[in-house]
């Protein structure tokens, strides 16, 4: 898990949209675990409420 929180805090939104992309084409990528760390970073403040729903649509 650590590696992916080292993406989001380098990448930020990016490895978010790219993550939930490469799920919907059933690539192998956590996208559940992503979810779970960018909502702990939009309730920490480093993410934007609105951003982060539309990436979940």
């Amino acid at each position: 898990m650590e590696w992916i929180t080292h993406l989001f805090e380098q990448y930020g939104y990016y490895v978010l949209f790219l993550g939930l992309f490469a799920e919907s084409l059933a690539l192998p990528f956590p996208g559940e675990l992503a979810m779970a760390i960018s909502g702990h970073k939009t309730a920490l403040g480093s993410f934007h409420i609105p951003i982060t729903r539309y990436a979940f649509l």
